[in-house]
């Protein structure tokens, strides 16, 4: 367990917050470092499926035909140091097909260098 999923006071905080606030690594999956417990609410899933598989877990569940665009536009975003929305469909634990609007950014630590992407 990371110190995000491990800070009660935080996770307090953030589940009040209607709507999914993630932390990911800036890696080739964007590996899944922290969700928020509305994850399950919106996939069907539990926390534990994509802390699990933090390698592919969340792009798993995003529709085929969208990979590709949300990919490309974070990389994107992530180049040029800029925020990011997207709209893209996932498909839930039960098959059904939900569209979410996506906003994150890059952050940055030491020299430019990236370290993770944080979003809702």
């Amino acid at each position: 367990m990371n110190n995000l999923q491990g800070n009660e006071k935080f996770r307090s905080l953030i589940n009040h917050i209607p709507g999914v606030i993630y932390r990911c690594a800036d890696d080739e999956w964007f590996s899944q470092e922290f969700f928020s417990d509305e994850i399950e609410n919106l996939t069907g899933y539990p926390l534990s499926y994509f802390i699990a598989d933090r390698k592919e877990g969340y792009l798993t569940i995003i529709y085929e035909e969208d990979k590709k665009l949300v990919s490309d536009l974070i990389r994107r975003a992530v180049t040029k140091k800029e925020k990011f929305e997207i709209e893209y469909r996932i498909i839930t634990q039960t098959g059904e097909l939900k569209w979410v609007l996506e906003r994150g950014v890059c952050v940055y630590e030491e020299e430019n260098k990236r370290s993770y992407v944080d979003g809702c």
